[in-house]
């Protein structure tokens, strides 16, 4: 039997991984929901740099962080955008080795979370830097104010499933459109009523014939 896309539907799902309100999430790896899930203080020792415009903890012990892991700071300062480094043991503390992504928007909360795309291996400091343009490789804006690091937390939170999003349960809207099908190649298809886009987050839900 070939297989087709039935005129069933497809759906269109609303992401169930949105973050609570007032927290700012850089993902990196996959989707979390961290928002309600319960954090441990790493200990160390906090510093800033008003010339610099960042704060750091560098931790009491030298750490390895996994993919997946989620990293919730409470930061300090006026920076309204902020970039997350791990240093690594090897480093010193003037490169920009270890930055995380690009930059973060800093909520009115003061809270990010950033859940790490690949394994981080043997850390000694946590850092945020603010400022305008940190190191010249950043450009955060003029306005952008100095940032300090006040905690780091290190998240347990259950990861997304491997495969995408849990939507298993999530409502959906029917795409508008007309089915085809070609039992020569073995294909099925929706041509969409009108076009359209598609964002990061979004997920499909095909039922296959």
């Amino acid at each position: 039997m070939n297989w087709v896309l039935r005129c069933v539907g497809v759906w269109l799902l609303a992401s169930v991984f949105g973050n609570a309100a007032g927290v700012a999430s850089m993902v990196g790896g996959g989707p979390a929901d961290t928002t309600k899930a319960t954090g441990r203080v790493l200990a160390g020792e906090i510093g800033s740099s008003s010339q610099w415009g960042s704060g750091w903890l560098d931790l009491a012990m030298v750490t390895d962080f996994t993919k997946g892991d989620v990293l919730r700071l409470r930061i300090g300062g006026s920076a309204k955008k902020v970039v997350v480094r791990l240093l690594p043991k090897t480093e010193p503390q003037e490169t920009s080795a270890g930055i995380i992504g690009g930059a973060v928007v800093v909520p009115e909360s003061r809270v990010v979370e950033v859940i790490l795309d690949t394994d981080r291996k043997f850390i000694k400091q946590i850092s945020v830097h603010g400022g305008t343009n940190p190191w010249g490789k950043f450009p955060l804006g003029s306005s952008n104010g100095p940032a300090t690091l006040e905690t780091a937390e290190l998240v347990n939170c259950v990861p997304a499933p491997k495969s995408s999003a849990d939507t298993t349960k999530a409502t959906g809207r029917v795409l508008a459109g007309e089915i085809g099908s070609s039992p020569q190649w073995g294909s099925g298809w929706l041509d969409l009523a009108t076009v359209a886009d598609f964002k990061k987050g979004d997920a499909l839900r095909l039922r296959i014939g």
